[in-house]
């Protein structure tokens, strides 16, 4: 007798995790129904045994992190695992399909191939459509890293309660159907063809063809909106990031099917969310507004492949989901002394009404009334809003101790956006402005963050007396390669726009002339830093009211020339603002 004579209880079970490989001999022995002699049972119960205790010697450091993850038949599927010890290169995968009172219990072995997700960290600072979570795969541990993936290439026929067993543990995967080949043909069929129709940039307004986990927003944009298509990541059809690409594509297509089943207009609803552009006319292209959010993806994923719902509930979710959700884009462009100009975005294909209000200490105060707007579809729209008035003397405003904060509501959602001051006030020594951030993209805009999700540089720059005036001395960190000295330089915005550009190797650009009649800037450079030191000029100072103001913005430009990475302060700006964003010092104090 064979082992597939051997048929399971045909009542339906859970996933087992037993106590102890004592008790999961016992287990199989109370489950398996074998029509042969006791000896023959006795051989099967041996090899069981056996295959646990291998199981549990290769696999007693590592767990699987979800005992219900979604699969798409016939589609790559990432289990994802962690490992506490040492890690294998790939382990054993067991399907088990059900049996019933005319078919035997099937089992499939497969070979699960371990792949480690490696953060990128060099992603160019001139990308505004980034990935909240910009991942590669790589089949060697980095050092240090517990999680991982499992790899599996899954068959085209397995059964709904097919259960899975990775390593020795159980878990019972969510079957989906791969999607239909029409599918996006469908809804593109239905899908608005209101969208910007200039000319896409690589790094404005399409998602980064290097990353796997991005490369479903590509197979949507090539339907819906006709997107060139990408490169292929890698030769080999199940290389590590194809295979990735492979199984993040299947899980958004099997989602997107499961809502074309009862609604292809939904449907196109959500796939143009996933893709979407705005025009943005300080930009020298569309730039991308799509949902950014990990906790919002993760959320419009889960709910599309939810199978506790059937599928004109998991629609009427979706489309609730959708009503309540603020598909708006908020950032900060400029923050002068009387005002701030704010910037919304809107990818939704309809009109959305904005509305604004100041308050302070994230309660109402006694401000101007909240003032609304309604924002056009496909388009970003500028407001310029007044700063709450205070209590002054002679002028000046007097400190009141509280955060003023503005008030932001769409759909009844709301955001909090706190405000820097209108002024900074400088000390005895002077005052330190900040440290250089990266320019803002579309997950940090996406999450509300005033700065980049990517890391600052290594810069700081400084307002201080001298005996002749004052001073601006920028420090930048970092080795000082002589190829890129004409290239690595900062850039000093002042009052009316004026810019100063100052490089490594002492070059000086100042078109406004701005740097006549003082001593020019003095560059100092050392092993693992250099500096630039220049006078304020005397047409930055404003002298003209109460208070004695001086307005800067710092820009530091890296790189090789061709490939150059800016990074400002004391505010991070949009990658197409040619100008840093500046702030009013107050030197009267220390005068």
């Amino acid at each position: 007798m064979s082992v597939s004579s051997c048929v399971f209880a045909s009542k339906p079970r859970t996933a087992f995790r037993p106590a102890s490989w004592g008790d999961a001999i016992a287990w199989s022995l109370a489950t398996l129904r074998c029509a042969d002699t006791a000896g023959l049972a006795l051989t099967l119960v041996v090899a069981i045994t056996s295959a646990l205790c291998s199981a549990r010697a290769a696999c007693a450091d590592f767990r699987i992190l979800t005992t219900r993850p979604p699969a798409v038949r016939g589609e790559p599927m990432l289990l994802p695992v962690r490992f506490d010890g040492s890690a294998p290169t790939s382990l054993d995968v067991v399907l088990e399909s059900p049996a019933d009172e005319r078919i035997a219990a099937q089992i499939t072995r497969l070979r699960g191939e371990v792949l480690w997700p490696v953060r990128i960290r060099s992603v160019s600072t001139s990308r505004w459509a980034q990935s909240a979570s910009p991942l590669v795969i790589e089949t060697k541990r980095p050092e240090g890293a517990s999680d991982a993936y499992v790899a599996i290439v899954l068959p085209d026929a397995i059964p709904d309660r097919t259960t899975m067993s990775v390593g020795g543990q159980l878990l019972e995967p969510v079957w989906h159907e791969r999607a239909p080949q029409d599918l996006l043909t469908r809804i593109a069929a239905r899908a608005s063809m209101l969208y910007p129709q200039a000319p896409p940039d690589a790094l404005l307004s399409r998602p980064d063809p290097a990353l796997p986990f991005e490369r479903f927003r590509s197979v949507i944009g090539e339907a819906l909106r006709g997107w060139s298509p990408v490169p292929a990541l890698e030769q080999s059809f199940d290389a590590p990031n194809a295979l990735a690409a492979r199984a993040s594509n299947a899980l958004w297509l099997a989602g997107l099917a499961r809502i074309a089943a009862t609604s292809e207009g939904t449907a196109a609803e959500v796939a143009e969310l996933l893709v979407a552009t705005v025009t943005e006319p300080a930009a020298p292209a569309p730039i991308a507004a799509w949902i950014a959010d990990p906790a919002e993806l993760s959320a419009l994923l889960a709910l599309a492949l939810d199978r506790e719902r059937n599928e004109q509930a998991m629609v009427e979710a979706i489309v609730t989901w959708l009503r309540v959700r603020s598909p708006l884009l908020v950032w900060i462009e400029e923050e002068a002394r009387e005002d701030l100009v704010l910037v919304v975005a809107n990818p939704a294909s309809s009109d959305e009404v904005l509305r604004v209000e100041w308050v302070s200490d994230t309660t109402l105060g006694d401000h101007d009334p909240p003032v609304a707007t309604i924002v056009p579809p496909t388009e970003t729209l500028r407001m310029r809003i007044p700063r709450p008035r205070g209590a002054e003397i002679d002028g000046v405003a007097i400190p009141s101790g509280s955060v003023d904060v503005l008030r932001v509501e769409n759909r009844d959602q709301v955001r909090l956006l706190s405000i820097a001051p209108a002024t900074l006030a400088t000390r005895p020594m002077g005052l330190t402005i900040g440290q250089f951030v990266a320019p803002l993209n579309l997950p940090a805009v996406a999450v509300g963050a005033r700065t980049s999700t990517t890391l600052a540089l290594g810069a700081t720059a400084s307002l201080r007396p001298r005996l002749a005036g004052w001073e601006v001395l920028i420090e930048c960190r970092g080795t000082t390669d002589p190829s890129t000295a004409s290239a690595d330089r900062v850039e000093i915005a002042g009052a009316g726009g004026a810019v100063i550009s100052v490089a490594r190797d002492g070059s000086i650009i100042d078109g406004a002339g701005a740097l006549i009649d003082t001593a020019g800037a003095a560059v100092r450079v050392f092993n693992d830093r250099w500096r630039v030191a220049l006078p304020v000029p005397p047409s930055w100072i404003d002298r003209s009211g109460p208070q004695t103001l001086v307005t800067l913005g710092f820009r530091r430009v890296v790189g090789a020339p061709g490939d150059l990475s800016t990074f400002d302060a004391p505010f991070a700006s949009t990658p197409w603002t040619t100008i840093p964003r500046t702030i009013s010092v107050d030197i009267h104090a220390s005068e």
